[in-house]
């Protein structure tokens, strides 16, 4: 069974009030994904986060001392 086809199963053995909240919580879940860049976009905006990047690069290509 396809996903559509199995909500809308679903949202009719819901009750109004229910049917209420699962609007709720999807446009709540709409909002998230708008508003929240996917991982793999970071990039630092403070120098501290910038000069960690650099440093933890050095230290995995062994251009640095291990910290301790």
């Amino acid at each position: 069974m396809g996903n559509e086809v199995e909500l809308l199963k679903h949202w009719r053995e819901l009750t109004p009030q229910k049917q209420q909240k699962v609007l709720e919580f999807v446009e709540q879940l709409k909002s998230e994904s708008e508003t929240t860049p996917p991982e793999s976009d970071f990039v630092p905006q403070t120098p501290l986060g910038k000069n960690y990047g650099q440093f933890d690069n050095e230290r995995s290509l062994g251009l640095s001392p291990p910290v301790q």
